[in-house]
């Protein structure tokens, strides 16, 4: 368990220079679609912020990479490399909300910033959510509300119900928040989590007939092994060409309706005199295929492709004279976000003292806009997801993310390292599987099983209890087969294009393996 310490007293918050104040925007399943038509709320602020065009997340599926953003701790330092099943001794760690609100910063979270919003996370993490105003958000609603249909409308009113828009609920919000928080004396932190542009594709009828441009086709790969593709990525939007170019309009709409209420949020900023005192970070969890990338009809995300694990991050910082905006191209990852955060409101020592001394994942991007930029933050990027099961044609049938989809059966990892010029990735087999694993029914008896982790799984809205299962540990370097029996198709190597494998057609200049092993060794 990671130790805590009593929180630190509000006045050293209280800056000679004004208030510290911080709003994250997460959009959710977010690529770029090529049409600055579709996001002029974004450009306007990138205008007056530093896009950084390489960012990446650490795992391509919701809920590992937010917990990786909230915790500042990459998926495989952490082991949390499943969505909604975490370690027992979760609830002690210091997730992004929790320290602020425990070092005098009033916190609202607003919308799906954590992976699933339960009473699983404590009150007393935030000053303020929406789960009292809008509980039906965090139902199965708003993910299966179109049909059949690829789009479908829904009605931008601040109350509860199957027809409301629950991005706009979102904003009003966020937009309340920053009106009421404006007395300037005590810096506030504002999640603020867009649902959309995840599919089902719902939005105002206003943004129905938003005109869309198409974005332009990458040419698949040629080369890559079956593992690298995944079944279930698949189904959403097959039915030949027409049905896909209306999935990816309805996309470009979601983005656009997305758009319309980050410009609102901003401007309650400007209105209420906070924008130049405020750091917004724009980003999302990790991005999608959109039948357009790689793999042949994949649409969603769970690949270990750039278009599924490639992020968008924009970050205005506080006012600060002279800086030119420009984009940034250094590798940067979601678990730079929290350190970020922490020299924004000068807290990194206050982590520290809370954590035992325990150091972030990432590094603070603050150095691109305090003149401290020495070099970059680092020559290489990580990500990895679990394999639980292949079909006859070696490609993935799961997700492997909980208990609805495989995660009992894990048995192998993909891990995938990007630098400036290739992504080189390695799909693995497990030392001991999930089967060895999950007929544990004690903490005691999975760790005496080795390579086995004990999980909690929170996913059932309402209970006061949750399960634990003992799962197969994928993350672990220990658990996994470097031999090269151990692989369970060839290493893909990319170009920064990624049209073909040049497995064996290039060199490359680093193992993965090594790779892997030094980022446990941070």
């Amino acid at each position: 368990a990671v130790p805590t310490a009593a929180p630190t007293p509000a006045p050293i918050l209280k800056k000679a220079d004004g208030p510290r104040n911080i709003l994250v925007v997460i959009w959710d399943d977010w690529r770029d679609t090529g049409d600055p038509a579709a996001t002029p709320n974004l450009s306007r602020l990138q205008s007056e912020s530093l896009t950084f065009s390489r960012a990446y997340a650490q795992f391509p599926h919701c809920g590992p990479s937010r917990f990786s953003l909230l915790t500042g701790r990459h998926p495989a330092r952490s082991g949390v490399v499943t969505a909604d099943m975490l370690p027992s001794d979760a609830l002690q760690l210091q997730y992004v909300p929790r320290f602020f609100t425990d070092h005098g910063y009033r916190v609202g979270v607003s919308g799906k910033v954590f992976h699933q919003r339960t009473k699983f996370y404590p009150a007393e993490w935030f000053n303020a959510t929406d789960l009292s105003e809008h509980p039906v958000m965090f139902k199965s609603f708003p993910y299966s509300v179109c049909g059949s249909a690829v789009q479908c409308t829904c009605l931008e009113r601040n109350t509860t119900g199957k027809k409301a828009c629950v991005d706009y609920i979102n904003m009003v919000k966020t937009v309340g928040w920053i009106r009421e928080w404006q007395d300037k004396q005590t810096p506030w932190l504002i999640f603020s989590g867009f649902v959309r542009p995840h599919s089902d594709y719902r939005f105002p009828e206003w943004a129905a007939s938003q005109p869309v441009k198409a974005e332009s086709m990458t040419p698949l790969s040629d080369g890559i092994p079956p593992i690298a593709d995944l079944i279930q990525g698949k189904s959403r939007c097959e039915g030949g060409k027409t049905r896909l170019e209306s999935c990816q309009q309805a996309y470009a709409r979601a983005v656009f309706a997305t758009d319309r209420y980050l410009g609102a949020i901003v401007e309650a900023l400007h209105e209420t005199g906070q924008y130049d005192d405020t750091l917004i970070v724009v980003t999302s969890d990790h991005g999608i295929h959109l039948g357009r990338d790689n793999i042949d009809g994949h649409w969603g995300k769970n690949t270990l492709f750039d278009a599924s694990l490639h992020i968008p991050l924009v970050i205005k910082p506080r006012a600060t004279p002279g800086l030119a905006f420009q984009p940034v191209d250094d590798l940067v990852e979601l678990v730079d976000i929290f350190p970020t955060l922490l020299e924004h409101a000068g807290l990194e020592s206050e982590y520290r003292k809370a954590t035992g001394g325990l150091a972030l994942d990432g590094a603070s991007l603050a150095r691109y806009w305090a003149g401290s930029r020495a070099s970059a933050l680092r020559t290489a990027t990580v990500a990895l997801t679990p394999v639980c099961g292949l079909n006859q044609k070696g490609q993935r049938q799961n997700l492997c993310v909980n208990w609805y989809y495989g995660v009992d059966e894990i048995n192998g990892v993909g891990i995938t390292v990007r630098t400036g010029t290739l992504r080189v990735t390695e799909w693995r087999a497990l030392k001991v599987q999930g089967s060895q694993c999950i007929t544990a029914r004690t903490e005691d008896a999975c760790g005496a099983q080795g390579g086995c982790v004990w999980r909690m799984w929170y996913y059932e809205i309402g209970r006061d209890s949750y399960p634990f299962f003992c799962l197969a540990d994928p993350a672990n370097p220990d658990n996994i087969d470097w031999s090269e029996a151990g692989l369970l198709a060839s290493p893909e190597v990319y170009d920064n294009q990624q049209q073909r494998n040049l497995f064996g057609g290039i060199a490359v200049p680093f193992s993965v393996r090594e790779v892997y092993l030094a980022l446990h060794r941070l």
